[in-house]
Formats: structure tokens, C-alpha cells, sequence
């Protein structure tokens, strides 16, 4: 996998990000600083890990990765995430933030057709899936057919569309949701606001500390 570093010195802003990696599948991008990714339409792209025009893996040593008014169309990975790898980083304190993104059509290989967040077992890895959508996803060898979530973080899903959106994964292990290896304490977290779906398709990983799954709005406030 080719390695590619982005700093504030070489990647001034999203454009010259998206830019920057623009056609290269399996890359790895390690963002040294704040970097927001907006107003993009990255489609039919495929490669190992998340098919993507943008990143196979996010890694944000320092600070956090934000994704703003962005869709991800028709790509393809053969491993996980068929959009979105996020590989987090104990490091990054501030959390990854997805906000107004749109996943429609990916597939993965393996596990989360349209996103695949990797946490960590030395930190809790904060996500934010704000204001999502997630439509026709397809993880066809693993769990999650729209997301899935592995290992220790607190992940929090609001005013998401994910539910009913056509998405699948095989078996139906989770067509909507799926949350992997979360056997860590403390425990993964997951929260929806305003509520739990009702159709939601989730499927958890048994393990003896399983995770904790509610609904609670006072948790949906972004980072700046």
C-alpha cells in the first residue's frame, strides 16, 4: 500500500486533499493537522480497503478528521469499508465528525459497505455520524451493511437516516448496523438521538461485555 503524507505545509485545504490522491486506490493518508473534506462527490472508485477517490484509511495522528457535505457513490472495496476506512487514532481527542454525508451504493467485501470504523483498545475513539444518510449499501462477505463499528469507542448517530434504506449484509448480520469485537471495558457506546430505530438492523458480536446501545440527544453536539 503506497503511504502518502498530508501536512499543513502541502495540503492547504480539502480541495488540494481530494486533489492530491485524486485517482490512486489503496492509498494511506496520515493528516499531521485539521483537515475538513466538503462539498465532494467521490464515485466509482475501487481497491482494497475503502474504495475511495479520498483515503483507503483516515489516520489523524494529532488532531481529527472531518467529512462535511460529502457523498460516496458506487464504490468499491474488496476488504472493509466500501466508502469509508476510518482507522482511528488514540491520539486524536477531539473525534471524527461526519456531517451531511451521503454513502449510496457501495459495496465491501467484507464488513461495511458504506463505512468501516476501526477503534482502539488503548482509548475510546469518539465518532459523530451527523445528519447521514445511508441508502443501498452492501457489505457482502461480513457484517454491516451500511456501518460497522469495531473495538472501543463512543460512537454517536444523529438525525442519521440508516434504517430502510435498502441496505444488506450477508446473512442480514446487521443490514443496517453491525458492532464488532466490542468486548472492552470500558464498554463500546452507542447512541442515537432522537431515539433508537424501531427497524433498525443491528447485529452485535457476542462477547461477555457487550456493548451498550441507547438513545440520548444531549451527546449530539459537534466538535467545532
Amino acid at each position: 500500500m503506497a503511504a502518502q503524507t498530508a501536512s499543513a505545509l502541502s495540503i492547504a485545504n480539502e480541495q488540494q486533499l481530494a486533489a492530491a490522491i485524486n485517482g490512486i486506490a489503496g492509498v494511506t493518508v496520515t493528516i499531521t493537522s485539521d483537515i475538513v473534506l466538503t462539498k465532494e462527490f467521490l464515485t466509482a472508485q475501487r481497491c482494497w480497503y475503502a474504495g475511495l477517490h479520498w483515503q483507503v484509511q483516515l489516520e489523524v495522528e494529532r488532531r481529527r478528521g472531518r467529512l462535511e457535505k460529502t457523498t460516496f457513490k458506487s464504490n468499491r472495496a474488496e476488504g472493509d469499508g466500501g466508502a469509508v476506512y476510518i482507522n482511528g487514532q488514540p491520539a486524536n481527542t477531539v473525534g471524527y465528525v461526519l456531517d451531511h454525508v451521503t454513502f449510496d451504493s457501495n459495496t465491501a467485501g467484507n464488513a461495511g459497505g458504506g463505512m468501516y470504523v476501526a477503534g482502539t483498545s488503548q482509548a475510546v475513539v469518539k465518532v459523530f455520524v451527523s445528519r447521514c444518510k445511508f441508502t443501498k449499501n452492501v457489505a457482502t462477505g461480513g457484517e454491516g451493511g451500511a456501518l460497522a463499528l469495531s473495538v472501543l469507542m463512543d460512537a454517536r448517530i444523529c438525525h442519521t437516516s440508516i434504517a430502510d434504506g435498502g441496505n444488506k449484509a450477508n446473512g442480514g448480520q446487521g443490514n443496517n448496523l453491525a458492532l464488532l469485537d466490542g468486548n472492552y471495558n470500558p464498554q463500546m457506546t452507542v447512541s442515537f438521538c432522537p431515539a433508537h430505530l424501531k427497524s433498525l438492523s443491528l447485529h452485535v458480536t457476542a462477547v461477555a461485555n457487550p456493548p451498550t446501545v441507547r438513545h440520548h440527544c444531549e451527546v449530539c453536539e459537534l466538535p467545532k
